[in-house]
């Protein structure tokens, strides 16, 4: 089988899936007669050089395929009753082209297993730092309330003694004085009567 590159352009009023379901008809006819797709690129919409059936912009797909005869003329047939798609154009690639988009879909997929690698990293640090800041507010907690108990057993341990300090002063304060008044009357009443 040859490798080839096949760029189509897909009307710009369509909407994006409905823009991914035609590039999907023209792979599904491209599996159906024994191709292989090796890569599929949507390019996005651009502006035309000129109109085509009164579109001045169009919707691109770059696809790579290894084909035969016979799938490349079902898709043509397909491409061409589709009113779906502007314009087309096949070009079988030669060695060189081959190995460049090999070293381009393997680079590719290189920078995809970094990212990803990176995303799972930084997923796994989140992660771990939430964990650690999840343990910090417990042995936070786990403090709080364990300077609550003590303060609760020493207020439990104090009022009993102030309790009783308090009772030992209201037993003071009701104690009546001895009659200390009555002697220095007597003592009055005395000098009066010598003379």
């Amino acid at each position: 089988m040859r490798t080839y590159e096949l760029l189509i352009v897909v009307v710009p009023d369509l909407d994006e899936d409905a823009t991914k379901a035609v590039a999907e008809g023209v792979q599904q006819v491209i599996t159906a007669n024994g191709g292989e797709i090796v890569r599929v690129q949507p390019r996005g919409r651009r502006r035309l050089a000129y109109p085509i059936k009164r579109y001045d912009s169009g919707f691109y797909v770059l696809l790579h395929a290894k084909m035969e005869r016979e799938a490349i003329l079902e898709m043509e047939r397909h491409i061409k009753l589709s009113d779906q798609i502007l314009r087309h154009l096949l070009v079988r690639l030669d060695e060189v082209q081959i190995a460049a988009l090999d070293d381009e879909m393997e680079q590719e997929s290189a920078r995809i297993a970094a990212e990803e690698a990176a995303a799972a990293a930084a997923e796994a640090d989140r992660l771990e730092a939430e964990a650690a800041a999840a343990a910090a507010a417990e042995e936070e907690a786990e403090e709080t309330d364990e300077v609550a108990e003590a303060v609760e057993a020493a207020e439990a341990t104090e009022t009993p003694e102030v309790a009783a300090d308090d009772a030992n002063e209201a037993a003071a304060e009701d104690v009546t004085p001895e009659p200390a008044d009555e002697e220095p009357a007597a003592e009055a009443e005395a000098p009066a009567e010598e003379s």
